[in-house]
């Protein structure tokens, strides 16, 4: 895969519409890249369709998983501050089920007395236990990245995955994912 279309680069960012972008985003089919191909779900509460993989031993999205833990504090201490300029608090993790494992994506979060726990916001494929909007409890250590968007500001934080596929396969849409959702792909 030599180019990335910008709707799919659209879709692989966005997990659930904040209402002020909807509009920008209706052409989209929201979608969060995956191992297995997990898709997030859509505004509408419906999980959407695979569109692309995550590699995780490919250098790029290592590096991308490295710089998402290593900044995982931030996420967190969005998530607990209850401020409602934020929406689309979510982090990304891999789960398992005997030798299957995928990521998946988890929003809302919250802390507990044992750790965190999230909702399941992406469509599993290969996981059956687990599925769409069944709580997910995990710890900081197994976040492999993470995202929230400012509505005051109209940007986009994390999303290191999709940087990293975007820099990597299409990085002539790195300035339009800027312009129209405040993600900065050249941190």
């Amino acid at each position: 895969m030599r180019h990335l279309s910008l709707t799919l680069l659209v879709s692989a960012l966005l997990c659930s519409a904040a209402p002020a972008w909807a509009q920008a985003r209706a052409a989209s089919a929201p979608v969060a890249a995956a191992s297995a191909a997990s898709a997030a779900s859509s505004a509408s509460g419906k999980p959407a369709q695979q569109v692309m993989d995550i590699d995780p031993t490919a250098p790029h999205i290592k590096a991308a998983m490295k710089r998402a833990r290593a900044s995982a504090k931030e996420v967190l201490k969005v998530a607990a501050s209850g401020n409602p300029k934020y929406e689309n608090v979510g982090v990304r993790v891999l789960v398992s089920e005997g030798k299957q494992q995928e990521f998946l994506w988890l929003m809302p979060i919250e802390k507990t007395d044992k750790g965190y726990v999230g909702i399941v916001n992406s469509a599993p494929v290969v996981l059956k236990r687990l599925q769409f909007r069944m709580h997910h409890n995990f710890k900081p250590q197994d976040i492999v990245d993470w995202m929230y968007t400012d509505k005051v500001n109209k940007t986009m934080h994390g999303q290191f995955i999709t940087c990293a596929q975007v820099m990597k396969e299409a990085p002539q849409d790195a300035p339009v994912l800027k312009r129209r959702y405040g993600l900065n792909c050249a941190r």
